[in-house]
């Protein structure tokens, strides 16, 4: 005799257990601890970083009066007037020098050897009371202006004399002389010569 089983029927079919409510709750409750953690680690970080921020902020206002009081204490320099002048006078000193350069540097040599033998005169003849203010020569040396002071009218002729004497300026002749009293300093004249100039 044979027997047969149907495996289809309900009976013998698997079924799911439904979830019941300890369960649902115990992981409920896992759940929210989970997120209970969560929210306590990000709410230290956020206190954390609210203190540094603090901080931060502190040390700024700090930097910010010890620079307000250095400030104070130290005001920016002042340009010194006295200063400016020197360094003023410097540079047109320098510019002279530079431009008495290239003159020389453009002339030819013989027209050098006559002029540095003018200016080295120049230099070598002296009188004690009277000095040049200004030195030129131009035309290869034949224009010749000198401007000075001295504090005795009566040098003037002497130190013309001297520069003929010496031959200074090769024979040239002066065709001007002006002299001028000073009201500021008295008995100072300043006096000015200028070379015939040829045609």
């Amino acid at each position: 005799m044979r027997q047969q089983i149907n495996l289809y029927q309900d009976v013998l079919l698997e079924k799911p257990e439904p979830l019941q409510a300890k369960q649902a709750l115990l992981l409920l409750v896992g759940v929210f601890a989970v997120l209970a953690l969560l929210g306590s680690y990000d709410h230290y970080q956020v206190r954390g970083l609210e203190d540094r921020l603090l901080q931060l902020q502190s040390s700024e206002k700090q930097a910010t009066e010890r620079l307000t009081e250095l400030a104070a204490k130290f005001p920016p320099p002042k340009t010194d007037p006295l200063l400016a002048e020197r360094i003023s006078r410097v540079e047109r000193r320098l510019a002279g020098q530079k431009e008495a350069l290239k003159f020389f540097s453009r002339q030819d040599a013989a027209a050098n050897e006559k002029i540095l033998a003018s200016l080295e005169g120049l230099a070598r003849t002296s009188l004690t009371g009277l000095w040049l203010r200004r030195v030129s020569l131009q035309e290869h040396g034949q224009s010749i202006f000198l401007a000075g002071t001295t504090v005795q009218v009566e040098d003037v002729p002497r130190y013309l004399e001297l520069l003929g004497t010496r031959n200074i300026f090769g024979g040239q002749v002066f065709s001007r002389l002006q002299l001028k009293r000073l009201e500021t300093n008295a008995g100072q004249v300043d006096f000015e010569l200028d070379s015939a100039r040829s045609n």
